[in-house]
């Protein structure tokens, strides 16, 4: 199943590749030099090999899915914790200690 996957990607994605590369090729020709476009296709340009990497090997997949869902919980607590009003986040622990219940001793 994976070599299946494999060779589908290779076949649909290979050929999408080269035409892109064209296009990058032709267009930074075109485009003056110090302008936002020219330096993203020449950022992509730089980077052909590992943006063609995940076409060499079948383990490897053009998305970031997975690594996206494996930090999900975390970015949503940290956006959790940013919610919160600083005076609440100062006044947690007078609270904590202040509703701590009294022991009698002796």
């Amino acid at each position: 199943m994976p070599d299946e996957i494999h060779k589908v990607g290779q076949a649909q994605s290979i050929p999408l590749l080269k035409q892109f590369e064209t296009w990058l090729v032709k267009s930074g020709q075109r485009v003056l030099p110090k302008t936002k476009l020219r330096v993203a296709i020449t950022y992509c340009l730089i980077q052909w090999e590992e943006l063609n990497t995940y076409t060499k090997g079948g383990d490897l997949d053009i998305g970031n899915n997975r690594a996206e869902r494996a930090i999900k919980p975390f970015v949503i607590g940290i956006i959790g914790y940013l919610a919160i009003p600083p005076m609440v986040l100062t006044s947690v622990p007078y609270f904590i200690v202040l509703s701590k219940p009294q022991t009698r001793t002796g």
